[in-house]
């Protein structure tokens, strides 16, 4: 992952979101602002988000990772992290009939594929962690956001 991967321009603190189809809209929305990807891109993202939920339960809360099969709609690689204003529900991805309160949206935008489930089982990998969680949900603005990515996320990388 390159440097740009978290970006402090692709973080909010306070997103807000009625449901999760304003919640990734929301998020999406940061995406194409900063050129990460176009406009494609999001509706891919809730299309796929319909067939396959990207809602997690924690222990300590509910977050979701959507994202979608880059199609050429993927300008360059990307997370944009949004802690929303009030929990939204999303579709499990675990049980898709059952919903969990997301307070966090991750939204993956990755130009290859096959990425995809390396950046998934570090998130997941990191997400296990309570400290990592209680970080996350104390933080206030988005550079508090911004560095507890940074900590959990790139140094993994460079291994």
């Amino acid at each position: 992952m390159d440097n740009d991967f978290f970006s402090r321009n692709l973080i909010d603190s306070a997103l807000p979101a009625e449901d999760s189809e304003s919640a990734i809209r929301n998020v999406g929305q940061m995406l194409l602002g900063a050129g990460y990807v176009n406009k494609a891109y999001i509706e891919s993202v809730l299309e796929r988000e319909e067939n396959f939920p990207t809602g997690l339960q924690l222990a300590d809360t509910a977050l979701a990772i959507p994202h979608a099969t880059p199609e050429g709609n993927v300008v360059k690689d990307g997370i944009a992290v949004a802690k929303l204003q009030k929990p939204v529900k999303f579709h499990s991805m675990e049980d898709p009939d059952q919903t969990v309160e997301a307070e966090f949206v991750f939204l993956l935008a990755l130009k290859d594929s096959g990425q995809h489930l390396e950046v998934l089982k570090e998130m997941f990998s990191a997400f296990q962690n309570a400290t990592v969680i209680r970080s996350l949900k104390d933080s206030k603005e988005p550079q508090d956001i911004f560095k507890v990515m940074e900590e959990n996320f790139r140094k993994k990388q460079a291994n």
